[in-house]
Order: C-alpha cells, then sequence, then structure tokens
C-alpha cells in the first residue's frame, strides 16, 4: 500500500476515534463523505466503502485531482470529497466493475 493511502488510512481512523459521534467501520472499509448537494454544502453523506476502492483508478485519480495540492495528503478530519452523492455513485459503480472484471 503506497504512503498516500497509509496516510489517508491513519487520518481517517485518528478522526473517527476522536469523534463522539463515532460509528463502527468495519475492518478492511474507510469512511467517505460527500456534500448532499451544491446547494448545502454543509450537509453530508456518509458512506463506507471498501479501502482498495482508494486504489481504483477512477477514485484515485477523483481524490488527487479534487486536493489543492496533490503533493499534500494530510487530511484534517475525516476523508471529505468535493462532489455530488450522484457523482460519487458513478465512482463507486466504475470501482465495483472494475473490482469485479480483476476478481473473474
Amino acid at each position: 500500500m503506497s504512503a498516500f493511502f497509509k496516510k489517508i488510512l491513519r487520518r481517517s481512523h485518528y478522526y473517527e476515534k476522536k469523534n463522539e459521534t463515532n460509528h463502527k467501520i468495519p475492518k478492511g472499509f474507510v469512511p467517505i463523505y460527500v456534500r448532499k448537494s451544491k446547494e448545502e454544502e454543509s450537509k453530508l453523506i456518509r458512506y463506507v466503502i471498501p479501502i482498495h476502492y482508494l486504489s481504483c483508478k477512477p477514485l484515485k485519480e477523483f481524490i488527487d485531482e479534487s486536493q489543492d495540492d496533490p503533493l499534500e495528503t494530510i487530511f484534517h478530519g475525516p476523508i471529505t470529497l468535493p462532489c455530488t452523492p450522484e457523482v460519487f455513485e458513478e465512482l463507486l459503480e466504475a470501482c465495483r466493475k472494475l473490482s469485479q472484471a480483476s476478481s473473474s
């Protein structure tokens, strides 16, 4: 696993321990937050996705592009992506298809 993903997982794990509204996350999964809609930027939807999706090319490229500085991989708090649930679900679907194709 690359250093990039190790930092993401450490930050996410740290936040989940500190967060009083901590929800159990199954082993092998990571929480990702996305905006509910463009109008409601403060409202977030929480997804719990398999860790291996973080290495999925479409999702990895989206995370890289969404960072202000691609060399800066420190997250303060949970992983929050600047997209709507519809866009994120399309990325997840692409990751599911790639995962199924590679396991076949």
